[in-house]
């Protein structure tokens, strides 16, 4: 598996031309982004472990008046011999509830077989006060056009799943709160990947979004198993890893393969903007 490096300065110029121009995934500097995002100080704080972080609920008890989309999975144990071999989703359900009943759930959940995750939530969709928190990043808004195609929000009890897919604009990627891992793969290398997954499976899913078939059952178990589960050796050898802790940033370019997990324990937390 391959690394990938961060940049040596968060200037605009060098981020234009060493990622965005190139077209290469690229690490933030530490402390180019953490500085200049309020949401990361503001949205959470250390439970009892101070290495777990939890919702703020007293902060959004003053700005809870609103509805996010979240996903709800249900998991369950698989058994190979007798003995557990790993998990699978038993049931996926997409909905929609308000930010007051789940920073309710998420500050009560306790029981990492049933998971609810705020996925792709829109920033504009957000009160003002919390849109302020979530200010688009200087490298977003001038290292290309200045056209800021959209930005969300994924918050969740770790740990979280996004199966792999393809964005059709350069991203950048902030961690909020907890850990998340990423593998990410090469346009070309990605696209036979993702077809194989789909080989494989029998399924149909489009690349460029996050469908209910990906989330659940044996297209899920494939491809995650293919992208994450390490045993095929050609799959590993394209395979460029980074995990994010809070407050770092990574730049994913269009059309560059990725899946994320949530990592750790507690709250997981992350920002994106996508923009050209």
């Amino acid at each position: 598996m391959k690394s990938i490096p961060a940049l040596a300065h968060a200037n605009i110029q060098s981020f234009r031309r060493l990622a965005f121009e190139a077209g290469v995934p690229r690490r933030l500097p530490p402390g180019a982004i953490k500085p200049f995002v309020p949401a990361i100080r503001k949205w959470f704080r250390a439970s009892n472990d101070a290495n777990i972080s939890v919702l703020d609920d007293g902060y959004f008890t003053r700005h809870d008046d609103f509805n996010v989309p979240v996903e709800m999975t249900q998991m369950q144990d698989e058994e190979e011999g007798g003995q557990t071999s790993g998990e699978a989703c038993s049931h996926f359900h997409r909905g929609e509830m308000s930010m007051a009943q789940f920073v309710a759930t998420a500050a009560t959940q306790a029981d990492a077989k049933n998971r609810l995750y705020i996925a792709q939530c829109p920033v504009s969709n957000l009160p003002s006060m919390l849109q302020h928190d979530l200010p688009s990043p200087d490298l977003v808004r001038e290292a290309g056009r200045g056209d800021i195609y959209d930005s969300s929000i994924w918050l969740g009890m770790a740990p979280t799943y996004t199966p792999l897919h393809k964005d059709p604009n350069p991203n950048l990627f902030v961690q909020l709160a907890g850990r998340k891992s990423m593998r990410i793969f090469e346009p070309a290398f990605g696209r036979a990947v993702f077809e194989e997954a789909q080989r494989r499976s029998g399924g149909r899913a489009a690349a460029a979004f996050r469908g209910e078939e990906m989330m659940q059952g044996s297209e899920r178990q494939i491809m995650e198993a293919l992208v994450w589960g390490d045993d095929d050796a050609k799959v590993a050898q394209q395979t460029y890893t980074v995990e994010l802790e809070t407050g770092e940033g990574l730049f994913i370019p269009k059309g560059w393969w990725h899946s994320i997990k949530g990592m750790g324990e507690g709250i997981n937390g992350s920002v994106n903007w996508w923009f050209r």
